[in-house]
């Protein structure tokens, strides 16, 4: 409340009221997120998305950045940039003086920066940047992710298994996977989820993805050689059962990584974490492959429902979006684990399970990918 007045999390929301306000009132929208800013890349582009779907005037920009696009991070330039490398702020002004003032000058300058364009009506509404050629990319339809995406679907019983209670890689004959949860695990503090970090002008590189998976379920998969554009959310389709009396509840940290077959160094994608009792809720309308939006949950009481132990079902994760490319003849690794200790407080989470079961022949990973990469 505030000055003896109420207010719900409904008053708060960016719901589809204030999208229809914005269209009414023709407001021009420039949105602006990073793929390693929490969650921005879902909250703009359904913005951006819902604008241009009813006809409204929308621009869209993504990058490999931090909260306040501080700091980058691609695997090629390496874990020490701190600079967005793209003029953003001369991009802003350059937005609003042409809506405010009618001054619609062109962007020039360098290769890096979104100059291929000669005047802004011809420039497209949504530019991305695809991380391992680092290049700037526009969108078929002007939508987010980009139409035309296929699914490649893996699923995980042809993956290779480390189990953290015996610590080898194998596929083993058995199809269920025993998991017992560190609570020790953590991605560090510096991650996606501390937006104090980007005052610092801090990557989020997580460079230490072995020892932070060392506790971890991860399933790995070796790519071909032509490698893979993953572009939008990754879905994991994870059918599982708690073990223990007790256990009613998990929260399930996912991640997908890439590593280096030879040298073993291993790049972060991209992650999603989920308390399991709270139910998908339908699907969202007009919704295409790699859209975050294609599981939908509204978080109400009434989609609570808690498990009951020694019962599989199917749980769908939403990875946060990406547009990542993994070059060909890499690993592909699927990490799971329960616990974020650095950025998450569980301890009121009720009937937290400790350990897991997974049946592999019933679980999968969907990609969405663009085979023109």
């Amino acid at each position: 409340s505030h000055e003896g007045v109420g207010y719900t999390f409904k008053d708060c929301d960016i719901s589809e009221e204030t999208f229809q306000k914005l269209l009414s009132n023709n407001v021009s929208v420039y949105s602006v997120a990073g793929y390693y800013d929490s969650g921005s890349v879902r909250s703009a582009a359904r913005l951006h998305n819902f604008m241009k779907r009813y006809g409204g005037d929308s621009k869209l920009t993504i990058g490999p950045w931090t909260h306040g696009a501080r700091a980058c991070w691609t695997q090629t330039m390496g874990h020490g940039a701190t600079k967005t490398q793209y003029p953003l702020y001369v991009d802003v002004k350059r937005f609003f003086d042409c809506k405010l003032k009618d001054e619609c000058d062109d962007l020039r300058g360098t290769k890096e920066t979104l100059s291929t364009y000669a005047t802004t009506d011809q420039e497209r509404p949504v530019n991305y940047f695809l991380s391992g050629p680092d290049e700037w990319q526009t969108a078929k339809n002007d939508m987010w992710p980009p139409l035309g995406l296929i699914e490649s679907i893996m699923q995980l019983e042809t993956f290779d298994i480390k189990n953290a209670d015996n610590g080898v890689i194998a596929r083993p004959p058995e199809r269920i996977i025993h998991y017992h949860v560190d609570a020790t695990s953590t991605t560090g503090p510096s991650s996606r989820w501390n937006l104090v970090h980007h005052l610092m002008k801090k990557a989020i590189t997580y460079p230490d993805r072995a020892s932070q998976t060392a506790g971890a379920l991860v399933f790995q998969k070796h790519l071909s050689k032509e490698g893979t554009a993953i572009i939008g959310s990754p879905i994991i389709q994870l059918n599982m059962a708690l073990v223990g009396e007790n256990s009613t509840d998990a929260v399930v940290f996912a991640y997908l990584d890439e590593m280096d077959p030879i040298t073993g160094e291993i790049n972060y994608i991209s992650e999603t974490v989920l308390r399991i009792s709270h139910r998908t809720s339908g699907k969202w309308k007009e919704e295409h492959v790699g859209s975050f939006e294609n599981i939908r949950r509204d978080f109400m009481k009434k989609n609570f429902k808690p498990w009951g132990p020694g019962i599989f079902q199917t749980v769908e994760l939403v990875m946060e979006p990406v547009a990542y490319v993994v070059g060909g003849d890499r690993i592909l690794r699927l990490v799971l684990t329960g616990a974020d200790v650095d950025n998450f407080y569980l301890d009121n989470v009720d009937g937290l399970a400790t350990d897991w079961e997974i049946n592999t022949s019933k679980s999968r990973l969907v990609l969405p990918t663009d085979v023109s990469k």
